[in-house]
């Protein structure tokens, strides 16, 4: 906040990697009143994800960098202004946004990653230049999607921004087409999502599930409702921002806390035993032939002599 950022190109005396590393991890990071300028700025001017899904650092990464009067005006032309990844797990190059209520983006809402190329084929959304990583910009409200749970195999979320073929090449591992991966290091999955639209989510979801959008912060920035609906099965889901997290912290769920099981779990099972109970069992008899096993005593009480094969009376 209130921060001057400035390079002198000319200087060689320090590489640089980025003017600002920045983190990554299911949060907000906020960045107030704040220029930067200059050239030669290696990543870029703000890079968002350092390190993120190394040990010590935050998971997923799907974080939300929160531009409000920032002013790249002074960057170099030939220098990039923000950066998605930045020595980082693969998620780390595919998950950080960025968003503004201001021009701090050159007048998108929000700023996604070029991995998640199918984000350029929703209405309100196009490809930019390399001053921006070639993002996708956006007018649309986009926002960060946390399921937090142990480790239930790949999840597939269908929806707008996933509507294209797999990029199953690194650093991507098919998360452009709505593949999410899970983040053993704090236990939980990311995902990209656009506020007001309808998704689909595909997997199984078994035992305690907690999910988390967005944050207050961001809400009243915006000055509205942060809300998502989620299609499991038959079922339907709303998330919003101001669904309880007193149990999350920064970096998702402490180790060995309870998780209130959320609405995609009670969604998940209530499919599964609609399924079950919607299925028909046939059952195909065979012809045999009965075999003779045994004599026994004709008269079950032992009082006649005469012995019965099986099959007589």
């Amino acid at each position: 906040k209130d921060s001057l950022f400035l390079h002198d190109y000319r200087d060689k005396a320090v590489v640089k990697v980025a003017q600002v590393a920045g983190p990554a991890g299911p949060f907000t990071f906020t960045v107030t009143n704040t220029t930067f300028g200059g050239g030669s700025l290696g990543a870029g001017a703000l890079s968002a994800g350092q390190h993120c899904g190394l040990l010590g650092a935050g998971a997923p990464c799907n974080v939300q960098y929160l531009l409000t009067s920032v002013d790249f005006s002074r960057v170099h032309a030939d220098s990039r202004r923000i950066a998605f990844g930045i020595n980082t797990v693969d998620l780390g190059w595919v998950q950080p946004m960025f968003i503004s209520n201001d021009d701090s983006l050159g007048g998108y809402k929000s700023m996604v990653s070029k991995h998640l190329n199918g984000f350029a084929d929703v209405d309100g959304c196009e490809a930019t230049g390399t001053a921006w990583d070639n993002a996708v910009g956006c007018s649309l409200a986009v926002r960060r999607l946390n399921i937090w749970s142990k480790d239930l195999g790949l999840l597939q979320l269908r929806g707008a921004g996933y509507e294209v073929a797999p990029n199953d090449a690194e650093p991507v591992k098919g998360m452009n087409a709505g593949t999410l991966i899970y983040e053993p290091l704090h236990s939980g999955y990311g995902a990209v999502v656009i506020l007001g639209e309808n998704y689909s989510l595909e997997g199984e979801l078994r035992g305690d599930i907690a999910t988390e959008l967005s944050d207050l912060l961001v809400e009243r920035t915006f000055g509205g409702p942060e809300a998502l609906v989620i299609n499991v099965g038959n079922k339907t889901c709303e998330i919003t921002a101001q669904d309880d997290r007193s149990y999350l912290g920064v970096h998702g769920p402490p180790p060995e806390t309870y998780l209130r099981t959320s609405c995609l779990a009670h969604a998940w099972e209530a499919s599964v035993d609609f399924a079950g109970t919607n299925t028909t069992t046939t059952t195909t008899l065979t012809s045999a032939v009965c075999q003779e096993e045994s004599e026994v005593d004709c008269c079950p009480n032992g009082s006649c002599v005469d012995r019965c094969a099986g099959g007589e009376n």
